[in-house]
C-alpha cells in the first residue's frame, strides 16, 4: 500500500560545534579553548524528514509542522528546507527565538550540549498541530504518515499522534530517554504504529516495565544498536540487521537518518523487512558525513550504494 503524504512535528533549529581542547571533563568554572568547526547540527524533525523530502517528495508532499522564530536563523532554516522540497507551510512563527544548540566535542569523539528551552518549538501546542493536520486530511485524505519527533514537548506530539491515529493515519515516532517514565506512565505506545529508539532509550523505558510491554503491542518496535546494527520486533518476532559498512566521521543523527529512510520507504509501499535496509543505508550515509544532514545524500547515490553493496 502506498501513501499520499507524510508529515512531522519536531524540533525546527540549528547549532554550532565546538571541538574542546583536551579530553578531561569541562569543570563548572572553567574556561576551555575550543575549535568553532564547520559543522551543520540540525534538530530532529528537519534531519528525519530532510529523507523523505529528498526520496519521495518529488511525489508526494512532505510536510513539517512546528515553529520557529522572527528571526535570521529561522528564515534561513525555512529557506534550506523548501529547497529540498520540505514543505513548510505549517511552520508558524513564534516570538521566542529559533531553537539553538552549543554542542562540544572532546578529542577523543565523546561530547554534550547545551540547547535553548524557551524557543519557539516549546510554542508548539496541540491546537495549532491539530489545525495543520485537519487541512492535510482535507487537503489528501488519511492515507498518510506522520511522525512526532523529540524537541516538541512529548504531551503535544503524543496528542497529535493520537487524533491522526483516530482519524486513519499510521504513526511514526521517536522517544528520548528523559521523556521514558512520561511515555510509560501515559500508555502513549497505544498511539503508535512504529517507535524507533536506541540501545540507551529502551534501557531506560525498560527500567518501568518489562520488555513484553512493547514487544507484545500491535506495533514495530526498532532499537538501533549503533555498530551493531539493529533488532526490529514484528508481531512479537525480532529480526536482527546488520549496519552497513562505511567510514564512520560522526555518528550524531545517524538513529534520526534511519527512521527518515524507514518512513519514506513505507510510504512507497515496501515490505517492512525492505523498509528496515533501506533505514540503514540511510543511516550509513549519516555516520559518514560531519553533518547531522548528510550534503552527499541523493535518491540516486542511495541507489548505487544499495544495488553496489548487493552485486
Amino acid at each position: 500500500m502506498k501513501y499520499d503524504w507524510i508529515a512531522g512535528v519536531g524540533g525546527i533549529g540549528r547549532g554550532e560545534v565546538f571541538r574542546l581542547i583536551g579530553n578531561h571533563t569541562l569543570g563548572r568554572e572553567e574556561s576551555r579553548s575550543a575549535v568553532l568547526t564547520d559543522f551543520k547540527d540540525y534538530c530532529k524533525a528537519h534531519i528525519i524528514l530532510s529523507y523523505p523530502a529528498k526520496l519521495v517528495g518529488q511525489d508526494i508532499p512532505v510536510y513539517i509542522l512546528g515553529k520557529v522564530g522572527n528571526d535570521e536563523r529561522g528564515q534561513g532554516l525555512i529557506e534550506e528546507m523548501n529547497s529540498i522540497n520540505l514543505n513548510t507551510e505549517f511552520i508558524g512563527r513564534s516570538d521566542k527565538p529559533t531553537m539553538y544548540s552549543v554542542c562540544f566535542l572532546y578529542e577523543d569523539g565523546n561530547g554534550g550540549n547545551i540547547t535553548t528551552c524557551n524557543d519557539a518549538c516549546s510554542d508548539v501546542d496541540f491546537e495549532f498541530l491539530k489545525q495543520s493536520i485537519d487541512t492535510i486530511i482535507e487537503r489528501h485524505g488519511n492515507k498518510g504518515l506522520l511522525l512526532g519527533a523529540p524537541e516538541v514537548t512529548l504531551k503535544e506530539r503524543m496528542k497529535l499522534l493520537s487524533y491522526a491515529k483516530s482519524k486513519g493515519v499510521k504513526t511514526f515516532a521517536s522517544v528520548l530517554t528523559c521523556e521514558a517514565e512520561e511515555f510509560i506512565d501515559n500508555n502513549y505506545i497505544d498511539y503508535l504504529d512504529f517507535l524507533s529508539v536506541n540501545s540507551d532509550e529502551i534501557e531506560t523505558l525498560t527500567k518501568k516495565t518489562d520488555f513484553d510491554y512493547f514487544v507484545k503491542k500491535d506495533i514495530v518496535l526498532i532499537v538501533t544498536k549503533g555498530k551493531n546494527g539493529l533488532e526490529y520486533y514484528v508481531n512479537g518476532q525480532v529480526n536482527k540487521v546488520s549496519a552497513v559498512e562505511t567510514e564512520v566521521i560522526s555518528t550524531a543523527g545517524a538513529g534520526d537518518a534511519l527512521l527518515g529512510g524507514v518512513i519514506s520507504a513505507y510510504a512507497n509501499g515496501k515490505k517492512i523487512c525492505e523498509c528496515i535496509k533501506i533505514g540503514t543505508y540511510c543511516s550509513a550515509f549519516a555516520v559518514s558525513s560531519k553533518h547531522t544532514i548528510p550534503d552527499n545524500f541523493s535518491k540516486e547515490k542511495l541507489i548505487n550504494k544499495i544495488q553496489g553493496d548487493l552485486l
